[in-house]
């Protein structure tokens, strides 16, 4: 998962928070790690007997970390709506590049075996795939290729989210509400419409609740 980074002045005050987010990112790449060991040809079995299990974790903590940093480094964005081109920009620029070159790494290295195999080359690719796996748009499906990329469909829907906030404060600020409080019902099977791109999600309220402890830090000081 792509995390922006907090470019304001006086940043080593977060330095904890750069120190968790390491944590966080070795406890996902060691549980992916343990559970790779389940494939047949391997152990068959998770590494190390499942002690990273809890590593999953490590992405909803991302999730927070995201909605707190893009609003702690965006606040005095907010409302201004000539922003939001330059906001893109920066969220985007961040995911897409490094993300179609491992996917293309990915395509090619898996197709070459394939084929040094003599099998066919099994694209998994088809037009309806473009949206998810090219573009990160969200999809009923996980990514092709680059399954664990599904994290970064969530990213992206809540970079294009945020820019409610940058069209109007107040209206953004109040959807974002109504929103947390729908995701917080339906995760309580208060309610039992469904949203559709996965806003009912529950990773949608751990990220605005890094929104909400993002604005607060800011108003603190």
């Amino acid at each position: 998962m792509n995390i922006p980074t907090i470019s304001k002045s006086g940043s080593g005050k977060m330095r904890s928070i750069e120190a968790a987010r390491a944590l966080a990112a070795l406890a996902v790449v060691l549980f992916h790690a343990a559970n790779l060991m389940r494939v047949e040809h391997f152990s068959g079995h998770t590494g190390l007997g499942g002690f990273f299990d809890f590593g999953y974790i490590g992405v909803d903590f991302f999730f927070v970390l995201s909605g707190f940093i893009i609003t702690y480094v965006h606040y005095h964005d907010i409302g201004r709506i000539e922003r939001i081109p330059r906001y893109l920009w920066r969220r985007f620029s961040r995911i897409y590049p490094i993300y179609w070159v491992i996917l293309l790494l990915v395509i090619g290295i898996a197709t070459t075996a394939r084929l040094a195999l003599g099998k066919d080359p099994g694209w998994e690719i088809g037009f309806s795939d473009l949206a998810g796996t090219v573009f990160l748009l969200m999809s009923e499906d996980k990514p092709k290729y680059v399954g664990v990329a599904w994290s970064l469909q969530y990213e992206v829907m809540f970079y294009v989210a945020f820019c409610l906030l940058l069209v109007n404060a107040r209206l953004g600020s109040a959807i974002f509400l109504a929103w947390a409080a729908y995701v917080f019902a339906r995760a309580l099977n208060l309610v039992q419409i469904e949203l559709p791109f996965h806003l009912s999600n529950a990773h949608c309220l751990e990220f605005l609740f890094g929104v909400a402890v993002g604005a607060a830090a800011i108003l603190s000081t």
